[in-house]
């Protein structure tokens, strides 16, 4: 399973192995990191839709070779994807703070639509919560 952690600790690996340039063995990798190889080729995928990474070769015997690009030193710097879910997370709830706190001091007939729009927001969050 694909979750923030994995992604971060593929991410370290990158970042901290001492080189900007890579060779992956996806059956190899897939199992370091405890994830199927379709879900390791996913990751490289993504991060490299993050321009963290840009992939120059893909093989059919599953060899990924990709070069680190500063992106993702910096994007590792700030906490990386544990990091980004956390802030995301204090948003949404921020969100339902600032909708409480409205519904307070709204007229009763906006009442119903600041109720629904903190519901959306709570099930968001709880959404995000069961993910981790």
């Amino acid at each position: 399973m694909i979750t923030v952690s994995v992604k971060d600790e593929i991410l370290s690996s990158m970042v901290t192995g001492g080189g900007m340039s890579y060779i992956a063995h996806v059956k190899d990798e897939s199992k370091k990191y405890g994830v199927t190889d379709d879900e390791f080729c996913a990751i490289l995928e993504q991060f490299e839709d993050l321009n963290l990474i840009l992939i120059k070769k893909r093989t059919l015997g599953g060899l990924r070779e990709f070069n680190v690009k500063a992106e993702a030193h910096d994007f590792y710097n700030r906490g990386g994807f544990v990091a980004h879910e956390m802030i995301l997370k204090a948003n949404i709830e921020k969100l339902g703070w600032e909708l409480d706190k409205l519904a307070k001091d709204l007229a009763p007939k906006h009442l119903e639509t600041v109720e629904k729009i903190t519901s959306i927001a709570a099930a968001i969050l709880s959404f995000l919560n069961i993910r981790n």
